[in-house]
């Protein structure tokens, strides 16, 4: 029975790793085409670069797809886990009542609800981002009103807030403010890992087939705008990930005493490394691409901008495993009274917490 359970909170961690950037990608990259993509594009010149721009968002609307059905099955099997530790720690069969207890969680509530804010966001992007996320830059195109970036933005928030409705936050005191910040922390953080995944998947097929200038060019706008939204949103994350750390931390000592705080220091350390990747490239990277579109014997510093994203990728899957994880382990400061039905779960995913 102890090894059953121990599969299957490892295969909980890593359900809700999965969960976490595509949720943080479907709401982050409504961000970064407002802030980083479409304006890039159209000081670069939107005209000259339309086949580009078609590439990119191609590219774009494959992210968001696998995105969607990567959210969708994480959830379901999320669910399925979480009923299959509840018959484990009864009588080890699997009946339908387990389900029932789970769904009547906040875990299980708060997890049904990401299901139609899924099914709302695939028909409003199905096959719309390939024509729309990029178009309407110049006058002579058309492109996306107000009310489709305000519903794409606003479910993508949605999908975020139910890991905050559901999560420690819940429980945590004052309720409001606990989830208030860790909605902002959330959305934060998707904004900056999706900017990540986009520049580091999706932005050189805009550069495909055109001249080595060509790339610098788009390289030294896109990446010199999202350095300044990367260090807002790093700032927000810093601001309220300490917050986050009041909420949840009964102590100093925490961070070394038990596996939430120590699972907490990991993401703590993780997150500073980030922040010196982010000053590479914020610092040295961009002012190299901006120095190499104004001369033209300047050396290319594509290959530090590639292996620097390369470790900012990595290092930022890194911290999304290990928000994933810390997400099942009890916190260490005492909740107040729940008012909210609450599965207790002795040594569970979600012990200690609303699940």
């Amino acid at each position: 029975m102890g090894i059953e359970q121990d599969l299957l909170r490892v295969s909980f961690t890593l359900v809700r790793f999965a969960a976490f950037v595509a949720n943080a990608l479907l709401f982050g990259a409504v961000p970064l085409l407002l802030l980083v993509l479409r304006p890039g594009f159209k000081v670069l010149g939107a005209e000259s670069w339309s086949g580009g721009r078609a590439d990119l968002a191609l590219r774009l609307e494959g992210l968001a797809r696998s995105a969607l059905v990567a959210s969708a099955v994480s959830t379901v099997l999320a669910l399925l886990l979480q009923t299959a530790l509840v018959a484990t720690l009864g009588d080890g069969e699997l009946r339908l009542s387990s389900l029932e207890s789970v769904l009547g969680t906040s875990f299980g509530i708060w997890s049904s609800v990401r299901l139609p804010v899924l099914a709302a966001l695939a028909v409003l992007l199905f096959k719309r981002i390939q024509v729309a996320a990029l178009a309407g830059i110049t006058d002579s195109e058309k492109g996306p009103g107000l009310a489709w970036w305000s519903l794409w933005g606003g479910l993508g928030l949605v999908l975020l807030a139910t890991w905050s409705f559901s999560g420690h936050a819940a429980v945590s005191s004052p309720r409001w403010a606990a989830i208030l910040n860790d909605i902002v922390h959330l959305a934060a953080g998707a904004t900056w890992f999706s900017g990540i995944i986009v520049l580091a998947i999706a932005l050189p097929d805009s550069w495909q087939g055109r001249e080595l200038l060509d790339r610098t060019r788009v390289l030294s706008e896109v990446v010199g705008r999202f350095s300044r939204v990367a260090l807002v949103s790093i700032a927000i994350v810093a601001a309220t990930g300490t917050l986050n750390s009041f909420f949840n931390v009964e102590s100093p000592g925490d961070l070394i005493d038990s596996g939430y705080g120590r699972t907490l220091a990991l993401k703590i350390t993780l997150f500073f490394v980030i922040v010196g990747l982010g000053a590479v490239n914020h610092f040295v990277v961009r002012r190299r691409l901006e120095q190499a579109t104004k001369e033209s014997g300047a050396k290319d510093p594509y290959g530090l901008f590639r292996k620097t994203l390369a470790a900012e990728l990595v290092v930022g899957l890194l911290l999304m495993a290990s928000t994933g994880l810390l997400v099942g382990l009890a916190r260490t400061k005492d909740a107040p009274p729940q008012t909210a039905p609450v599965l207790r779960l002795e040594r569970g995913p979600d012990s200690g917490r609303s699940s």
